[in-house]
């Protein structure tokens, strides 16, 4: 099943850059909706085998949030999203709907803002185990999206609006605030290298070693945003 969800999600994606702006939005959007279709109904479809490690525990967590004293150093807006979503539907899979919604569009808004080869970048999310990852670790995944969607603050030198991402990312899962070391490591000249320095190794008489530095060096260029390998001037 997860094979057909990564097909499908691939296919709209590579369609999606061979339509004109209209089109390239409508593939997008057909290509997260299966993924967000998958994440929302994980813990029935096929008996549950996909829906991750935690479901459950998250799942008894919302039945009980009601028990849960909510205060600011103990995930505040996670336990806030859980009792509203508890409160107003009593759904657990609405809940799940989105928080779903919330990961999958950080990631895809990171990797069609940053990168020409989105299609390859959403292809290692799906298939590199993040994916995964985050069916079982909701409030890790939520953080982590909050934290791509305040990326581009670091490349406009706005380094308040991207506290304020780290902090709301931090209220979903508190390990989020150590993210905040991530703006001086970027904007640190010493922290960056030209892109042309990064070049095949001339000691590579090995199949390994030149698939490396041929091949996947080449493509992970391709997605990763330009600027983060590129010296940057201040002003």
């Amino acid at each position: 099943m997860k094979y057909i969800v990564l097909i499908l999600c691939i296919m709209f994606l590579m369609i999606s850059k061979r339509c004109n702006n209209k089109g390239r939005k409508i593939f997008i959007i057909m290509s997260a909706a299966i993924l967000l279709i998958f994440s929302t109904f994980r813990g029935s479809i096929l008996g549950g085998i996909y829906k991750g490690n935690d479901y459950d525990s998250y799942q008894n967590w919302f039945f009980t949030i009601e028990n849960v004293k909510i205060s600011l150093t103990n995930d505040v807006l996670f336990n806030l999203l859980m009792l509203c979503a508890y409160k107003l539907t009593g759904c657990f899979e609405v809940f799940v709907f989105i928080t779903s919604l919330i990961s999958i569009y950080g990631i895809y808004k990171f990797a069609i803002d940053n990168s020409k080869n989105y299609t390859l970048l959403i292809y290692y999310f799906i298939t590199f185990g993040m994916y995964e990852l985050g069916l079982s670790a909701i409030r890790q995944f939520l953080a982590i999206s909050i934290f791509l969607m305040s990326f581009k603050f670091i490349h406009e030198k706005k380094f308040l609006k991207y506290l304020i991402g780290i902090i709301i990312a931090s209220m979903f899962h508190s390990s989020a605030a150590i993210l905040i070391f991530i703006y001086p490591f970027i904007r640190n000249p010493r922290a960056q290298r030209p892109r042309q320095q990064i070049r095949p190794s001339k000691k590579a008489p090995s199949f390994e070693s030149a698939f490396f530095d041929k091949f996947l060096i080449k493509i992970s260029l391709r997605t990763v945003p330009a600027w983060c390998l590129q010296p940057l001037q201040y002003r």
